[in-house]
């Protein structure tokens, strides 16, 4: 098994965990696909403005939310695969035991505050679509990007709390059985 199927897997192989591997995975596939748009996108604009001096009116409108769809798409996925930047300066002076605390303490720290911005993007979820919001420049609406938004942090949420789980009981989701 390689590396990477490993980290995926890293988990236990149980319906739950297989089911949200798969989904985040699908949704991290999506954020790269939004990605290459993207990068498409600006490319085509880029040319269009410099060699045919016709800029492409809205491109930077649609490169924001295009980035809120990668960023918050993939963010789940990361966090679960545990593949996302962790800054870890005093972690190796702790103790196990002080870091399995920290961890824990962390990860209350991080579902409360996902929490909060869960609930308040769901309110500006429904205002924009109460106001029609729009962008500046082309008038898109903005409610597609607070749905992904709102979304991405409630399964982000899911994640902190699976991986909550996964700190406090070990042996629940580990084909090892190794315990802290």
């Amino acid at each position: 098994m390689s590396d990477s199927e490993n980290n995926e897997t890293k988990g236990g192989h149980n319906f739950v965990s297989i089911m949200m591997q798969k989904s985040l995975k699908t949704l991290a596939l999506v954020a790269g696909i939004c990605l290459t748009g993207i990068m498409l996108l600006l490319c085509v604009a880029v040319i269009f403005r410099y060699f045919f001096n016709y800029p492409i009116i809205g491109v930077d409108e649609l490169v924001q939310l295009g980035m809120l769809f990668v960023v918050m798409l993939a963010m789940p996925y990361c966090t679960y695969t545990n593949t996302h930047i962790k800054v870890d300066i005093l972690e190796d002076l702790l103790s196990a035991r002080v870091r399995y605390i920290a961890d824990i303490f962390n990860g209350l720290v991080a579902i409360f505050f996902i929490g909060i911005l869960v609930y308040m993007s769901w309110h500006n979820w429904l205002d924009a679509i109460e106001y029609e919001d729009t962008t500046n420049l082309i008038e898109l609406p903005i409610w597609p990007a607070y749905a992904c938004l709102t979304f991405s942090l409630s399964l982000f949420l899911l994640v902190l709390c699976w991986r909550l789980v996964e700190t406090l009981f070990p042996t629940i989701n580990s084909d090892s059985g190794d315990s802290v």
